[in-house]
């Protein structure tokens, strides 16, 4: 990994509980460097652009079309139900594409993020914050972050 002529780059992606394993491996934390990211904020623009970017990208990479739900509601969903995290914003993504891949839909939809979203945290089928009215008084931040690393573990 370390050869000039073979770009290769690892990115390890996750809470501060990572940062603190990493650290306790020496020579893996002496070749890696950390970087942190802000939360998302759906009241920012700028986020809101790079979420509508990140979820066009995946859709249109893996054949499917994202255009139908990709609005600032959906984004706002999205972004709780990943505890306002850019550094795993991905995985719920991957996790409905695969959905959608495996029932051979073109178009995406919000019921296969509920899906999808359920599945992960094995919750009841149908609650997520892509089904619920008052989901962000249901549905906490830092306890979505909980559930997402408990889901890994």
């Amino acid at each position: 990994m370390k050869q000039p002529d073979w770009p290769f780059i690892l990115v390890l992606s996750g809470t501060g509980k990572l940062g603190e394993r990493i650290q306790e491996e020496p020579q893996l934390a002496h070749l890696l460097r950390p970087v942190s990211f802000t939360e998302i904020d759906v009241h920012r623009q700028e986020d809101l652009n790079e979420l509508n970017s990140l979820c066009h990208a995946y859709a249109e990479r893996a054949g499917h079309d994202f255009t139908e739900i990709g609005t600032v509601d959906f984004y706002r969903r999205f972004s709780i139900a990943r505890g306002y995290s850019w550094g795993i914003a991905a995985d719920l993504m991957i996790a409905e594409l695969l959905i959608a891949h495996g029932k051979n839909v073109d178009i995406l939809s919000t019921a296969m993020f509920c899906e999808a979203f359920t599945e992960r945290l094995e919750l009841q089928p149908g609650f997520s914050p892509f089904s619920v009215d008052d989901y962000e008084e249901i549905f906490h931040a830092q306890k979505m972050i909980e559930l997402w690393s408990k889901s890994k573990e």
